[in-house]
């Protein structure tokens, strides 16, 4: 007997596809659905993983469909100290932080793949949309090519996805010099594989805009010139991985004994327009480390140098931030896991063509709400969070208190405060 949970899933996937089943006239009695008919008597396989999506596979492995779902729903309050309006005002609000639908798989064999990732709350639509092609695929290596709207791969915080972060944004670090897709190509690669995945992972890549979200004009951006952004980048994980850094998480969940370093370095140089469209030179350097020592105890930290020249406003412009963050979550087990995380991060802005991050709980960067900018100076942001794991990443809840010290340059001193609670589903 087929599957009840397989054929409902069935079912529902290809009814919001826009096929039904078709209904028998005039006898009174039901047709079968041609489609589901070749769904299963042709060899493809409907699976279901909680958190992890719908999963249609053929029997030959020539075809995959992936459909997943995520959404973080928060409710923040933000107690503004004057800042650069000098005005005193405090907001309370609940917002729809992501909601997205992604579909990814394989197409004629597995190493021609393609991901397409939406965002259904906000501008733009379309976050990812990429083909791949993995041209060496052997026992202990791979290589391939990439091309289409991406991550630029400028940070390891800002390569991870949102829904596996211990706090419920990223540091004001991360937001300011990297957190930024682009569109262009990528070639990366893995060696040194082991059971969990390829130890040494490396990647060159060329975008039309810039890595850094302070200071770029979006992913969809197209070139206006003949000068590009390059980036390269080389990353060991001591425990294997697979897919480099988009695939690791943040604190130690999983409590499974192994000690597990990563360490890495990311490089951007080139031309890129700012979010004025004034195209100017760009030099950025990224290092980045992080520990989980298999008992719940984890560590992470990255530092950020960057050098901006042929501004209107400065020839020369040298800028700079960092965070680091610690965690203990406790085991796992048949009820809720607990995760106790702290961060402290600082930027130094000295171009003033590069936004200062946004305050606390507000989303956006560059000028967008709650960003303070353009503007020079120097921002300091801790962070302290309390997490709810139910089902790990999957499903959580994440409360957290953020504390800014902000100085500008102009001579202006303020502070803000603010309170985020987000809930996360995977399905």
């Amino acid at each position: 007997m087929m599957n009840p949970i397989r054929f409902g899933l069935a079912v529902a996937v290809t009814a919001s596809l826009g096929f039904a089943s078709a209904h028998g006239e005039g006898d009174g009695k039901d047709e079968k659905s041609p489609l589901l008919d070749n769904l299963f008597q042709d060899g493809v396989k409907v699976t279901y993983k909680p958190g992890g999506g719908v999963t249609f596979a053929s029997e030959k492995n020539d075809f995959s469909l992936n459909i997943t779902g995520r959404i973080q729903a928060k409710w923040y309050y933000t107690q503004l100290d004057g800042g650069a309006g000098g005005t005193d005002s405090s907001v309370s609000s609940f917002q729809a932080r992501r909601a997205r639908t992604k579909f990814s798989g394989h197409v004629f064999n597995e190493d021609v793949t393609y991901l397409v990732n939406l965002e259904h709350t906000n501008s733009p639509n379309v976050l990812d949309a990429l083909v791949g092609w993995r041209f060496i695929n052997n026992e202990s290596s791979f290589t391939s090519i990439v091309i289409g709207v991406q991550k630029t791969r400028g940070a390891l915080q800002s390569d991870i996805s949102a829904s596996t972060l211990e706090f419920s944004e990223r540091s004001i670090a991360t937001r300011t010099f990297a957190d930024q897709r682009g569109t262009g190509a990528i070639l990366q690669g893995g060696l040194m594989k082991n059971d969990n995945g390829h130890r040494l992972h490396w990647h060159v890549g060329i975008f039309n805009n810039d890595t850094a979200g302070g200071d770029s004009t979006g992913a969809a951006t197209a070139n206006t010139d003949s000068e590009f952004m390059y980036t390269a980048g080389l990353m060991f994980a001591g425990d294997g991985v697979e897919r480099g850094a988009t695939k690791l998480t943040e604190g130690d969940l999983d409590h499974n004994g192994r000690f597990q370093p990563t360490v890495g370095v990311n490089l951007a140089a080139g031309t890129a327009p700012d979010y004025n469209g004034v195209t100017g030179s760009v030099q950025t350097l990224n290092i980045f480390g992080q520990i989980k020592t298999g008992g719940g105890i984890a560590a992470q930290a990255e530092y950020w140098m960057r050098e901006d020249e042929d501004r209107p406003t400065s020839t020369k412009a040298d800028s700079s931030g960092w965070y680091a963050q610690a965690s203990f979550t406790t085991k796992p087990g048949e009820g809720t896991q607990w995760g106790f995380a702290g961060r402290w991060a600082m930027i130094k802005a000295d171009d003033p063509n590069t936004a200062l991050a946004p305050r606390p709980s507000l989303p956006g960067t560059g000028f967008g709400p709650g960003a303070i900018g353009p503007a020079t100076g120097d921002m300091s942001e801790g962070t302290v969070g309390i997490n709810a794991y139910y089902h790990k990443h999957k499903l959580k809840t994440q409360l957290n208190y953020v504390y800014q010290d902000i100085s500008l340059d102009s001579g202006a001193d303020f502070t803000n405060n603010g309170i985020d609670i987000m809930f996360t589903l995977l399905f």
